[in-house]
């Protein structure tokens, strides 16, 4: 079962579905005799053709091939930055959407004091560079930041972003370094899934 919803429509419409697999069809088929797939607003015509329009756009614009080569040159990128920080960690991601930790230790991954609110701080960092990132994580784990450029972003916007997210690592790595002299340390975070 996959819940759908925003992309769907682009944002120009309020559209949300589920997708279910064949067998889960099936089986509530077979254990009712029906598979109730509808509601009082399902089919909306205005919201299908927002939706199909999108598929329309991206076709056009081959947004997917976009986004495997723009995804890997921020992937390169995130990693290059990450070498040169001793904060930054666990690059993680796929296509256009990447997340990172801010740690006090890469070897514990014991991540900056909760009060200093990391993500927030960060976000704050980016956007003094006109930036916009997503902060991510709940405290005690405030350390994250996902980045999520648009699908149809092109090279020298990605090579912009990596320069002013490289400059707010910098500054992030001054704070850090300034914070773990006055913090006492913390516990490592958990490990993330593979």
């Amino acid at each position: 079962m996959l819940v759908l919803g925003k992309g769907l429509s682009g944002g120009y419409y309020p559209m949300a579905a589920v997708l279910l697999a064949d067998h889960m069809v099936t089986t509530m088929t077979t254990g009712s005799g029906v598979a109730p797939f509808g509601h009082t607003f399902s089919g909306n015509p205005l919201g299908a053709a927002t939706c199909l329009a999108v598929l329309d756009v991206l076709e056009e614009a081959d947004a997917l091939h976009n986004v495997q080569q723009r995804g890997q040159q921020l992937q390169t990128g995130l990693r290059e930055i990450a070498e040169h920080s001793p904060y930054m960690s666990d690059v993680r991601g796929r296509g256009l959407l990447w997340g990172f930790e801010f740690v006090t230790d890469r070897e514990t991954k014991a991540p900056p004091a909760r009060q200093r609110d990391t993500a927030n701080v960060f976000v704050e960092e980016c956007f003094n560079r006109s930036l916009i990132i997503y902060p991510a994580g709940i405290a005690p784990l405030n350390n994250a930041a996902m980045i999520s450029p648009p699908l149809t972003i092109a090279e020298d916007e990605i090579d912009e972003l990596l320069t002013h997210l490289g400059e707010a690592v910098q500054a992030m790595d001054q704070h850090i370094a300034r914070w773990s002299r006055v913090d006492p340390p913390n516990p490592p975070s958990p490990a993330w899934p593979a």
